[in-house]
């Protein structure tokens, strides 16, 4: 039994998989496995797998759907042996200690349920795409350090949500609050079960010394696109919805409001604001499919005190 597991999902990742895979034979920490779930891929992305078998222990999980990224990282999630479990986008590429210091940030303290991983932009190599993840209270998701300025040295600390994208997870606490919803999809996924963790007591964390250069929206297209613009929305309000009782939703509700007037505006001038609001009345159906997330009034007012702490992250 390995200490760690590597999961990978795919889909039609022919573009990357082979740039990921041979960064993860390049790393220092060599006490793991992978296991790579493919959603239905029609390109030839399995079949280059085949040529790393003799340098990683791979096991692969072939779907008969395109069921998403949540089904897909549950199926590699439950097939693990590992005490902890990375999840890693087959679009992102690892430094040589990125499994290293992952392993170190979350082995040393019991109370962590994920380490992400420090995320730079592939395209340019001095930008932040995540530095983990914040839950703001107009129902955004929202990345504070997203196309800032990297300068070579980052503090590791407690973050609110860790983005999936690279990240490692202490799998016992999955079996505690349950696996990532399959309802989501895809987008935002992380967020509710990084909530949820919190909610049941659990904190995530930065271990900035693990990098990783990601493409970014590898299986959708681009950063802003009708799919994922539709589905981040719906997910939004499905994450509060979950994870906050009546009383919440109805505190917030004035700033949710706020919030959805101000992100339609915001996609009306990319043209995709049809698509904005078709996800957000989607959620209205789609909640009948999720389960509430039981916790007790105090869990949930600490919660709220911290998505209200978040908003002082974009100043």
């Amino acid at each position: 039994m390995s200490r760690v597991t590597v999961v990978i999902p795919n889909y039609n990742g022919e573009k990357y998989i082979k740039r990921c895979l041979t960064a993860l034979t390049k790393q220092s920490f060599k006490d793991f496995d992978v296991i790579i779930v493919d959603n239905d891929s029609e390109d030839e992305s399995m079949k280059l797998v085949d040529k790393y078998s003799s340098q990683l222990h791979i096991t692969k999980i072939y779907l008969d759907n395109n069921y998403g990224f949540s089904r897909a990282v549950n199926e590699g999630i439950k097939a693990s042996t590992s005490e902890y479990v990375i999840l890693l986008n087959n679009d992102a590429y690892a430094a040589m200690r990125f499994i290293e210091n992952l392993y170190i940030a979350i082995s040393a303290d019991e109370s962590v349920f994920a380490a992400q991983a420090l995320m730079l932009q592939e395209a340019n190599h001095n930008l932040i795409d995540s530095a983990g993840d914040v839950f703001l209270p107009m129902g955004w998701a929202w990345s504070p350090k997203r196309d800032k300025v990297y300068r070579g040295h980052m503090k590791d600390r407690e973050i609110f949500s860790a983005c999936a994208g690279a990240a490692i997870y202490r799998k016992s606490v999955f079996e505690e609050i349950g696996y990532f919803d399959e309802a989501f999809f895809a987008y935002l996924e992380d967020m509710d079960i990084s909530y949820r963790a919190r909610l049941a007591g659990y904190k995530c964390v930065l271990a900035s010394e693990s990098k990783v250069l990601h493409v970014g929206s590898g299986a959708s297209g681009s950063r802003h696109n009708s799919f994922k613009v539709g589905l981040a929305a719906r997910n939004s309000m499905l994450v509060m919805y979950k994870n906050m009782p009546l009383w919440q939703i109805m505190f917030n509700l004035p700033v949710i409001f706020m919030g959805f007037v101000i992100k339609a505006a915001y996609f009306a001038g990319k043209g995709l604001v049809r698509e904005y609001v078709h996800g957000i009345m989607g959620s209205l159906t789609k909640m009948m499919s999720v389960k509430k997330t039981a916790a007790s009034t105090d869990d949930y007012s600490r919660l709220q005190k911290q998505i209200w702490a978040n908003l002082f992250k974009i100043f």
